[in-house]
């Protein structure tokens, strides 16, 4: 472990900001900044008054060996998960099952009162339907609570399932090979994610304007209530595919952010 690993894995290890440990050496941000990017030493008294800060040893600072100490080992445990490769792989495709959850839950949320919709329109606007308000208001509304249930049930088990929950929570270890896969990954998908993101807001586009026309067109009418169907429908696969690519984009965000991060060798940096 480098000079530069070491302080950094120092500071993190108390919880302190560049500027909070520049602030208790008496330099600038900029100097702690050059230190742990190996850009620069500081001088052999400073180098003692770190040492001091950090209590440890002169020798224990400049050497190349990890600083081995409970408290940077009971540190990692309790503060930091490690994310190996599989690991990685495994907590994105749990991602990407409840993404696609809540994206169709959503559709099915927003469709769920199709049924209760098209009942009164034929008893309102279609005198010879046969269908009674009764009727209408009865099946409509067993219809939309037998489709919302199981469409928000579904997310749902999956969050409880969800078996990387303490990633949520915790700052993550990522090894420096791992995020460079994790980065190609991301980089192999963003292309379909904005094709989606584009389709679903082009959607929106054509949807609202629509509806906006039939109700200026035909008023109080049954094309009114076919027109908010059909906005129903387009936000609910709009609106669906852009929950979905962004848990997912969240998800990539979460792994790849500026968090302590592992090189190669395992070690800080």
């Amino acid at each position: 472990m480098t000079f530069a690993e070491k302080i950094y894995q120092l500071r993190r290890q108390n919880g302190w900001s560049q500027e909070d440990l520049a602030h208790r050496l008496h330099v600038s941000r900029q100097s702690i900044s050059k230190w742990e990017n190996a850009l620069s030493m500081p001088e052999g008294t400073k180098l003692s008054e770190i040492a001091r800060l950090f209590q440890i040893s002169l020798d224990e600072l400049l050497s190349e060996d990890p600083i081995a100490s409970p408290f940077a080992s009971a540190y990692c445990s309790l503060q930091w998960d490690i994310a190996h490769l599989q690991e990685a792989e495994d907590f994105l495709k749990a991602v990407r099952k409840i993404a696609h959850s809540c994206g169709i839950s959503f559709l099915f949320c927003m469709l769920s009162p199709f049924l209760l919709l098209y009942l009164v329109a034929q008893h309102q606007f279609v005198p010879d339907s046969g269908i009674s308000e009764q009727m209408a208001a009865g099946l409509g509304s067993l219809s939309t609570s037998l489709i919302m249930l199981p469409a928000m049930s579904a997310p749902l088990i999956h969050i409880l399932c969800f078996p990387y929950r303490s990633w949520l929570r915790r700052d993550i270890l990522v090894a420096a090979d791992v995020r460079q896969a994790l980065m190609e990954d991301r980089q192999r998908r963003l292309r379909p994610f904005i094709l989606r993101i584009v389709l679903a807001i082009l959607l929106l586009l054509l949807t609202i304007p629509s509806f906006v026309m039939i109700c200026i067109q035909y008023g109080e009418r049954i094309e009114t209530i076919y027109g908010v169907m059909l906005l129903l429908g387009g936000l609910g696969i709009a609106l669906g595919i852009l929950i979905s690519c962004g848990i997912q984009i969240i998800a990539y965000q979460r792994l790849l952010s500026d968090h302590v991060h592992l090189t190669p060798y395992g070690t800080l940096r």
